[in-house]
């Protein structure tokens, strides 16, 4: 009797069922086709980063290593993906985050940090005070500073600057940097005698 009822009303519970939406079907091959039509899948993998969901692990994971989504590598607040964790967390704290509020103090330029300032100083970048460089700088504070409350009072210093050439006096870093790279790629190779 019950065998009847249920077949007269289709009451079965049918053992396989589509994985969204819950219908019930006869045989796997036909819960297969319904979610093929309707495009019932279950997609229980996630990127990382963006909204785009996958039915495999293996689909995922190969979504994430083409498009660079991973979490650690990704800033949320401008959307944007970095090679490695290393240049999200730089860009992090760039002024893009955390404002530049440090001026320097002869021209107004804002920096993130007060080393920025110093850069920008000693490497004679400011408009406002060309002629000071890591040199003159260290002057300066040593003058102010004779007690070397600042500063270490060393036995020697030598007379060139931290970023100039003994070979040819430059004094800007550019031009040390650029001088350095000519004598490794062999232009305008200068010979030093010892």
């Amino acid at each position: 009797m019950a065998r009847l009822h249920m077949t007269a009303l289709d009451h079965w519970i049918w053992p396989h069922e589509c994985e969204t939406c819950q219908t019930r079907f006869r045989t796997s091959h036909q819960a297969a086709q319904h979610m093929r039509d309707k495009d019932h899948w279950r997609y229980d993998y996630d990127c990382e980063t963006c909204d785009y969901a996958f039915r495999t692990a293996s689909a995922r994971d190969r979504h994430q290593a083409e498009t660079n989504h991973y979490e650690d590598r990704h800033c949320k607040s401008c959307d944007r993906y970095f090679q490695n964790a290393n240049n999200l967390n730089q860009h992090l704290k760039s002024n893009v985050h955390q404002g530049a509020t440090v001026p320097c103090p002869f021209c107004g330029t804002t920096f993130t940090t007060a080393s920025g300032v110093s850069h920008h100083l000693e490497t004679s970048s400011c408009p406002k005070a060309r002629n000071m460089n890591t040199q003159t700088i260290h002057r300066s504070i040593r003058e102010l500073d004779q007690n070397g409350v600042i500063t270490e009072n060393l036995l020697t210093h030598p007379d060139y600057g931290l970023d100039q050439s003994e070979t040819c006096g430059y004094v800007k870093f550019a031009a040390v940097q650029k001088h350095a790279n000519a004598m490794f790629t062999g232009q305008r190779q200068k010979l030093i005698a010892f």
